[in-house]
């Protein structure tokens, strides 16, 4: 999911919900919104062969709203629904499945006095009718973009706090099922710390991944908690340029697999990053991918067989196109798949950005030929 200018005549910018099969070839690209500028921000697969959409739109009031659509298996729009505080901007970032049935909403709204934001988490039910609604003054700004159901029927929210005092605190709350702060934590204290991912960690606790300032540059940032939030360990990797981490998720073997990315390595002004590190958060393996102009990689999935899926995109010039990566274990193929989404395959030359690009890891050779 994302957000495109090149398909549909809905209005100008869309929220673009693509399907595609195991080899990443496209089944079907829908757009959806209004005359505003809509965004998915999140998707998530449901019983019934549908999917719930999260971002957020200005096409449907006065104010950007959290913007919810259910489409089904084959893209056709079933039903949406926005959400606001009915005072200021209200960003969707994320959803998640509730252990009770029905779905949570994150993101972040504006204060009532237009001032900057606040956390905010909404609960619906199952057609997308709200349960209950909370919005979360933790410090001067708090933003939510990740989002973690737990064991005890409650959630973990990951983003960061921005204090009096100018700085930025990587942040992460625990809230019950009824939406109430049970605690939170904050990490750093840094000017511009923050806090993305987040994932179940080996033998419990929890795994997250940001960015921190050390010396005159952001540099990628791993910690380990227990269940309460408190610190067991941390790592912070880096070079000379601005590293960010956005998104973790551990593997069986209990290493973690960690996607963001670097101007400090690679090609370009900003290349998409991959890394492994074991449970200790010691590196195991690191790759920056990308061309000369800007490469991010912004998610990673697991789709099962001990593989996953990263999503992320490219930008040369005026053109920016979305990818999706396969990663398989080596010791099976040894491949890194890359398939572009692109804006459009028939008229996009090479020298205006598309491009691919094939690691092999394991000591088995790839076939180019199929």
């Amino acid at each position: 999911v994302g957000n495109s200018n090149s398909y549909g005549e809905v209005g100008n910018t869309d929220a673009l919900v693509v399907r595609t099969d195991i080899d990443g070839n496209p089944v079907w690209i829908e757009v959806f919104g209004g005359q505003g500028a809509d965004y998915a921000r999140d998707v998530i697969g449901l019983a019934d062969g549908g999917f719930l959409i999260g971002g957020y739109s200005s096409s449907y009031s006065t104010w950007e709203a959290y913007y919810l659509l259910k489409v089904d298996s084959l893209g056709e729009q079933v039903w949406y629904q926005t959400y606001s505080t009915g005072y200021g901007e209200t960003y969707g970032r994320g959803l998640l499945h509730s252990p009770q049935g029905g779905y949570l909403l994150y993101g972040y709204c504006e204060e009532p006095d237009g001032n900057p934001d606040d956390g905010w988490a909404t609960k619906v039910d199952n057609s997308g009718d709200v349960e209950w609604s909370q919005v979360y003054d933790l410090s001067n700004v708090d933003r939510f973009f990740d989002g973690l159901a737990s064991w005890d029927q409650g959630y973990l929210l990951t983003g960061y706090t921005h204090s009096p005092d100018s700085s930025y605190n990587r942040a992460l709350i625990k809230i019950d099922d009824d939406g109430m702060l049970q605690w939170y934590r904050t990490y750093g204290d840094s000017l511009t710390d923050r806090l993305y991912g987040i994932d179940i960690g080996y033998e419990g606790g929890f795994v997250l991944v940001g960015n921190t300032f050390v010396g005159n540059n952001r540099q990628f940032w791993i910690v380990k908690t227990d269940v309460d939030g408190e610190v067991e360990w941390e790592q912070v990797f880096g070079g000379d340029g601005e590293d960010y981490l956005r998104d973790i998720k551990c593997m069986n073997d209990g290493s973690y697999l960690v996607v963001g990315y670097t101007d400090s390595y690679g090609n370009g002004y900003e290349d998409a990053w991959l890394m492994q590190v074991d449970q200790y958060g010691q590196e195991v393996w690191s790759r920056a991918l990308g061309t000369w102009g800007q490469d991010h990689a912004w998610a990673i999935e697991s789709i099962g067989n001990n593989e996953y899926l990263v999503s992320g995109d490219t930008r040369v010039g005026s053109y920016q196109d979305g990818w999706a990566l396969k990663l398989v274990p080596a010791d099976d193929t040894g491949e890194i798949i890359i398939t572009e989404i692109m804006r459009d395959p028939d008229a996009v030359l090479d020298s205006e950005g598309e491009w691919f690009e094939l690691y092999n890891p394991g000591p088995n050779n790839i076939n180019l030929l199929g």
